[in-house]
């Protein structure tokens, strides 16, 4: 037997393949992962075309306290969302594929952007799609989101009335620690 690596099998074979798992969405499961940056003077948010998600934001203005080895403190940047075990994924019922379910967290999405706001397409076949849209407010920690999906109406299940959202994060801890505090009072 000839082993074929995946990247000498041509697309439309692959995206042929990914149509039983991810129905309309195949042309949009496969694709390599980039990194968007979109900011203000206050906040920079890092933004994953897999997914669509926001991978870490920086708050400018704000640094955070680590405790070095020799017990000497440091000031750092702040960053929020950035640990790998956080989740942020629509679940979008669609009929056909496992689960009658496709997580908006397995697509790659392309991206158009100016420096303060973005736009992620996640493109399918038939005119489907599914975006998302982040733009920052000058001078404010505002951020506005929006979702929009198009082209899925034969495509939905006949009972499906919503659309779930997991969003899971794993935040660090930003205060100072007083051992004093949490040896008396267990806090």
């Amino acid at each position: 037997a000839t082993l074929i690596e995946q990247d000498e099998i041509p697309d439309s074979v692959l995206v042929s393949h990914m149509t039983g798992q991810y129905g309309p969405f195949a042309p949009s499961s496969l694709g390599e992962e980039s990194e968007y940056t979109i900011e203000n003077e206050l906040i920079s948010l890092t933004i994953s075309s897999k997914g669509g998600a926001i991978k870490k934001a920086q708050l400018k203005d704000f640094k955070k306290v680590e405790l070095l080895e020799n017990n000497k403190e440091e000031k750092v940047e702040l960053y929020l969302l950035e640990d790998e075990k956080n989740k942020f994924r629509y679940e979008i019922p669609v009929v056909g594929v496992p689960g009658n379910i496709i997580r908006s967290d397995e697509l790659f999405y392309t991206a158009t952007q100016d420096e303060s706001s973005i736009v992620l397409t996640a493109k399918g076949d038939n005119g489907v799609f599914f975006k998302q849209s982040y733009s920052l407010k000058p001078g404010k920690y505002d951020l506005d989101y929006s979702i929009e999906m198009g082209g899925l109406g034969r495509y939905i299940p006949t009972n499906a009335n919503s659309m779930n959202l997991n969003w899971v994060n794993y935040l660090d801890r930003l205060e100072k620690v007083d051992h004093f505090r949490l040896r008396q009072f267990g806090r």
